[in-house]
Parts: C-alpha cells; structure tokens; sequence
C-alpha cells in the first residue's frame, strides 16, 4: 500500500500534465505597420516594424523568446532574435515589434526583381516559446506566401 502511495501522485501530476493540458494555438498574423529601414550599411541594414497579431486562446499566453530567419523568393536574407517577455491578452490582438538584419548583397541579387514589380514570395521560419503559469514550450514558426511590398 506504501508503494501505490509513492507512485499515485507523480502519477497523477503526469496525467494532468498529459491529458489536462493541450498545446496552445499560434497567433494569427494580422498586418504589419510602421515599417521602417535603418541606417543602410556596406552590407546590411536594420528593417524594424510592428506586426499586429490575434491571440485564439482562451487564455492569456507569455511569449518569451522568438528566433526567426526570414526569406525573399525562397533565399535567406536576415535573421532576428526577440528575448523580450510579451503578455498576450486572451482572444485579443496585440502587437510585436521586429527588428530584422538584412544582408542586403543578398536581397539585391535574389529578390531585386520581385520588389521592383511590387509583389515578393516571403517566408518566415524558425520557432517561438509561448506558455502560461510557468509552464512554456517551443512551438514552431513557418510562414510563406506572397506579399505587396511598396518602395
């Protein structure tokens, strides 16, 4: 009886942890807003924004680190790394400011077309850690699709 004591609660806490709690969905792209081009370099210059996203949860979630790389018609172009704790409100939107390094030797000659006629296949991989009470886990981030992108 002693044993089934020692074993029923870790047990127990590892179910409630299994079937008790479901992965939390991704925030929903919204728009982006303020897009601005830093200081332009020798090869690299800063493209900071603010994206608007929608939070589908039923609960408020904290966002505590993102690592992303970005990409202009399917070549890497930059990166961006957010170590800033975000709290988002519970089916609500919310916004997250980027700020990304871009090589630009690589945008000149991958996408320099694609930005002259207006229009550009964009892609965003790389992975968010997202949790609440404590409890977070790293939930991966893809994005591409076609954009309008106005110089």
């Amino acid at each position: 009886m002693k044993k089934f004591r020692k074993i029923a609660f870790p047990l127990s806490l590892v179910c409630f942890f299994i079937f008790g709690c479901k992965t939390p969905a991704l925030p929903v792209f919204g728009r982006l807003e303020n897009l601005s081009v830093g200081k332009v370099e020798r090869s690299q210059t800063v493209v900071t924004a603010v994206i608007q996203y929608y939070n589908p949860n039923d609960y408020q979630l904290t966002l505590k680190h993102i690592e992303a790389e970005f990409f202009l018609e399917n070549k890497l172009v930059g990166s961006s790394v957010l170590d800033t704790t975000i709290f988002l409100p519970k089916r609500d939107s919310f916004l997250l400011p980027v700020s990304v390094k871009l090589n630009l030797a690589d945008v000149l000659s991958n996408g320099l077309g694609a930005l002259l006629m207006g229009e550009a296949n964009v892609g965003v991989k790389g992975f968010a850690r997202l949790g609440r009470n404590g409890i977070f886990i790293r939930l991966p981030i893809q994005y591409e699709g076609r954009q309008k992108i106005q110089l």
